[in-house]
């Protein structure tokens, strides 16, 4: 079973939204935890969240500039059995902006982990989108005196 997610991102191209997929100070700010990462295949990424009480370790599996990221989850930080999980970052060029297609497999269930980790994962996509530039959706939550 997978966790998937779409979203466009406007007025950004897919080499510039790479970038931001894999390095540690890009993904620090929309991640929001301390972050340790290297753009390399076999690398680790570890995201520090809680002040470091909870820890997501990924490795770094693919790399395909301004096209795809993956990452294969070593130490998750959600009550799983079994981590067999893996993250994809598709990168599609669209009308001078991207379309990123999330994809995180492995889960064995449709349950209540399952959707907390899928809420958490477009939670995180939404904040890349505004770290990216792209406030329109965050508009529409605003009165329109603030626009």
């Amino acid at each position: 079973m997978d966790i998937h997610h779409a979203m466009i991102i406007r007025n950004t191209l897919p080499d510039r939204l790479y970038g931001t997929l894999t390095q540690a100070r890009d993904l620090e700010v929309w991640m929001g935890a301390p972050t340790l990462a290297r753009p390399e295949v076999g690398s680790t990424i570890e995201f520090q969240f809680d002040q470091g009480q909870r820890i997501l370790k990924m490795e770094v599996t693919r790399l395909e500039v301004g096209e795809v990221v993956e990452w294969r989850v070593i130490q998750p930080v959600w009550p799983i059995d079994e981590v067999n999980q893996i993250i994809t970052w598709t990168l599609i060029p669209y009308e001078g902006s991207t379309l990123v297609d999330f994809r995180m497999n492995g889960w064995p269930q449709d349950d209540d982990v399952y959707a907390s980790v899928s809420y958490k994962w477009a939670s995180f996509m939404m904040r890349l989108k505004l770290y990216m530039g792209d406030t329109r959706e965050l508009a529409t939550f605003l009165p329109t005196d603030l626009q």
